[in-house]
């Protein structure tokens, strides 16, 4: 395990954003879209929850994001951390839902997450490993503009890149996100072989989203049968 020291925290709505640096001398590898395990000790026993980093892996601090659970064991581990203090984080990293895993012939990437979900994209455009897609497409969901996490970022990001288009989508005025993947899709089913679609967050959006796909000629990607699709489903339960 690799100990990491908590440097300051940032409270939106029910999420927060953790800034950590590495105490221990071993090297934490990792890609972005992976997920690590944060880990507690208590009476001998591990506490453990996975989360997504939001960081470029050559920044020399990790920047983690989860909703505060009231009541939550690790929601309450987390919350009561104070500056200063440390956890303890997997060595390994875990996930697929990573740009090498693409196919080399995908030139357009469409991501669609939901609220902490995001975590994987963020860390992807922060590391510059998007530029290499001649078109990226965010559709990013939740109930309100104040619940999209990096909303500011994400806009100046499609000022900046004109390969780059961010849709915000605020399901308390908006139809759902698949109402809009769908249009999408309809407009894109002669193109097939140059997308890949990554999908992050709620399980029942993932659940409904790979159904749509599938309808529409989408397959899951796997290593050694490559497809169009990969996921991350992101479960928030009462005892998280």
């Amino acid at each position: 395990m690799i100990e990491a020291q908590l440097l300051r925290k940032v409270s939106i709505s029910c999420y927060r954003i953790f800034y950590f640096t590495i105490l221990s001398r071993e090297e934490l590898l990792w890609q972005p879209g992976q997920f690590i395990q944060c880990i507690f000790i208590e009476n001998g026993v591990e506490i453990k929850r996975p989360y997504s980093f939001a960081h470029d892996p050559s920044s020399r601090e990790l920047e983690l994001h989860t909703v505060y659970i009231a009541g939550g064991t690790m929601s309450e581990k987390l919350e009561q951390l104070q500056c200063g203090e440390t956890l303890l984080l997997s060595k390994d990293s875990y996930g697929y839902l990573t740009v090498s895993e693409i196919a080399n012939n995908k030139t357009v990437l469409w991501f669609v997450a939901t609220t902490t979900g995001v975590a994987p994209f963020i860390s992807m455009l922060r590391s510059g490993l998007l530029s290499t897609f001649s078109n990226v497409l965010l559709y990013y969901s939740g109930k309100t503009i104040e619940s999209l996490m990096y909303h500011n970022e994400l806009s100046q990001a499609q000022n900046q890149f004109a390969w780059f288009n961010y849709q915000p989508i605020t399901t308390s005025e908006q139809p759902r996100v698949q109402f809009y993947l769908k249009e999408k899709l309809k407009n894109y089913t002669n193109k097939l072989e140059q997308l890949h679609v990554m999908f992050c967050g709620n399980p029942q959006m993932i659940h409904d989203c790979l159904q749509l796909g599938n309808e529409l000629g989408l397959t899951r990607h796997r290593r050694k049968i490559p497809g169009n699709i990969t996921f991350e489903r992101y479960w928030v339960s009462t005892h998280s």
